[in-house]
């Protein structure tokens, strides 16, 4: 998310903002190999209860990338708990929108990479 108001706010900057939509989303619990390392009782317990074929959860990632009534600050988490099911329009927290962590993510990023995203 901070990613996300990093980069519009830098589009906005130069007046590019029109060029592309820049959207943020959280795609929800996927019952994925991502917890193959848990204790197998704990994971069949948590997987079981609460997360989501990773199938069903791409039309969040699908809508995100496709829905033309998004604009650029948009933020999207599954309905259900903001762990699964069909996506739906939400608002980030005050510290993910906030502009002093954005422009510090950004700057660290660009440090680490060892490249600047945008040239002055």
């Amino acid at each position: 998310v901070h990613y996300m108001y990093g980069l519009g706010k830098r589009l906005k900057q130069r007046n590019q903002e029109s060029m592309v939509t820049v959207v943020s989303l959280q795609p929800g619990f996927a019952a994925s190999g991502l917890y193959r390392d848990f204790n197998v009782v704990l994971r069949g317990i948590i997987t079981s209860f609460f997360a989501t074929d990773p199938k069903d959860l791409a039309c969040n990632e699908v809508r995100a990338a496709t829905d033309p009534s998004f604009t650029t600050g948009t933020y999207t988490n599954p309905k259900r708990q903001k762990f699964w099911g069909p996506p739906v329009l939400a608002e980030p927290t005050d510290v993910a929108k906030d502009e002093q962590r954005c422009d510090k993510l950004w700057e660290i990023t660009e440090e680490k990479v060892g490249a600047k995203f945008f040239r002055d």
